[in-house]
């Protein structure tokens, strides 16, 4: 599960949560200005501050312009709007994104 937080959040998640700074190695597409990985549960949690897509020679930001609200037990989360979600994973390019993508639809 992939989550774009801001550097302050970060910060936080990393006092909070057991975070390790390994990035998958070879994704030549992505960048963060900083990531942190929580492994705990069933399912690796990717967490990225400032996340940019590298597009021919150009890192291009990736900043979601909406937001809705989700409840995930006690905690809510903010995540794009459903078309603005489909836009992101295809502008990402690969299968597995746009297979995310068709599941939204």
């Amino acid at each position: 599960m992939d989550v774009i937080v801001s550097l302050h959040d970060l910060d936080h998640l990393y006092r909070r949560l057991p975070l390790t700074n390994t990035p998958e190695e070879g994704k030549i597409l992505f960048t963060s200005d900083r990531f942190g990985r929580w492994s705990e549960p069933p399912l690796d949690v990717e967490f990225m501050a400032n996340l940019k897509l590298r597009v021919e020679d150009e890192w291009q930001p990736i900043q979601p312009a909406t937001r809705q609200a989700a409840q995930l037990g006690e905690r809510r989360l903010y995540v794009p709007e459903k078309g603005e979600l489909i836009a992101i994973l295809h502008r990402f390019g690969r299968e597995k994104d746009r297979r995310r993508a068709a599941s939204l639809t």
